[in-house]
């Protein structure tokens, strides 16, 4: 390009001008339409989100699993201080539990309850610590 420049300026004829604002608009929805299908063809490939199930937890790592566990525990001790009453035995059940032990023991319940894999993970956590913690006696508060 910069050869043609050079010859057509010492051959006499004129540089080429620059592109009209027409042909910029021309060449912005070319790119605006190859980008939508490319997204779109991209969108359509790709999984939709979804909540993780019980099955797609026992899918995950281990290492996930514990990170998995560690945010529900965040997310359920966060509800019981915003006033959500009905988990407020969750803290004191994974109080001094490490990752990997509530992993463990969340993995454990749901290799039992096979039934229930399709349910969100989330739900099914509660439960599996529910089932796994000793509670208060009645009249005790817990």
């Amino acid at each position: 390009m910069v050869e043609h420049l050079v010859y057509t300026e010492e051959a006499g004829g004129s540089s080429p001008s620059p592109p009209t604002i027409a042909a910029r608009w021309r060449l912005a929805w070319l790119l605006a339409a190859w980008l939508s299908l490319s997204a779109a063809g991209a969108a359509a490939q790709a999984p939709t989100w979804q909540l993780v199930t019980g099955q797609g937890y026992l899918d995950l790592a281990e290492y996930d699993r514990e990170l998995y566990v560690s945010g529900l525990n965040d997310a359920y001790n966060w509800s019981f201080a915003g006033g959500f009453e009905r988990l407020k035995w969750l803290p004191d059940c994974a109080r001094g539990k490490q990752a990997a032990q509530l992993a463990a023991i969340f993995t454990k319940w749901l290799k039992a309850n096979p039934e229930r894999w399709h349910e969100p993970a989330a739900k099914l956590y509660s439960f599996a610590l529910f089932g796994a913690c000793p509670r208060a006696a009645p009249g005790d508060g817990g």
